[in-house]
């Protein structure tokens, strides 16, 4: 096993993740592990913490629910089947809702539809033209593997990470989205990069009878 250091270009945009760790395993496979920077004072105080998918994850600070009506514009704006048979988690938008941050429980979801995205994710996440360029990185982080793909244009960025078990990759449990203006990006990256940090795997202690 082996160390580096590096920056990930994430959609044009230098982001730093502090470390990367290159990983070698028996089967040769090559993993990356991620380490990102959390600022606490960025994020919200409460977390949201999901017992049936077993994690918790922070909004960024000062996010507010979001209305129901600009969660369904956003959710299907890509006429993807990738969200079919998706269930809310929970949505969070800053005041001024040029960014927010969606949760979607996906275990509903067919896994072959994981499978394709991974193989031709330019033509599934952009049926409608929309994005002019997307991107995809894997890694792991904490007791989670973690797809993510970043879809932009010359208005919006969003950072759509679909979620596994690390030791139990056959189906993702969750998808996290952030939506963000690219006016808003370079002052809300920082908040972004904490929040996804804050990602944690929990086991909840049963009660005894």
């Amino acid at each position: 096993m082996f160390k580096t250091s590096c920056l990930w270009a994430i959609a044009l945009v230098m982001v730093s993740m502090s470390a990367c760790k290159n990983k070698s395993r028996n089967d040769q496979q090559h993993v990356i592990e991620a380490e990102f920077q959390v600022d606490s004072s960025l994020l919200s105080k409460q977390a949201y913490l999901d017992s049936s998918l077993n994690f918790k994850i922070k909004a960024p600070v000062a996010f507010v629910k979001l209305r129901s009506s600009v969660i369904d514009s956003m959710v299907y704006q890509n006429n993807s089947e990738v969200y079919k048979n998706t269930k809310l988690l929970f949505a969070y938008s800053h005041p001024s809702e040029s960014w927010t941050m969606l949760g979607l429980d996906v275990t509903k979801v067919d896994a072959k539809v994981f499978l394709r995205l991974k193989t031709d994710y330019q033509s599934l996440l952009n049926k409608d033209s929309v994005w002019t360029n997307i991107q995809l990185q894997t890694f792991e982080y904490k007791s989670f593997s973690i797809d993510q793909y970043v879809l932009q244009n010359a208005v919006n960025i969003n950072f759509m990470l679909v979620c596994y078990n690390s030791t139990i990759k056959e189906k993702p449990l969750f998808v996290l989205i952030y939506y963000i203006k690219q006016s808003e990006l370079q002052q809300t990256i920082k908040s972004v990069e904490s929040s996804i940090g804050s990602l944690s795997y929990i086991i909840l202690k049963q009660k005894k009878l």
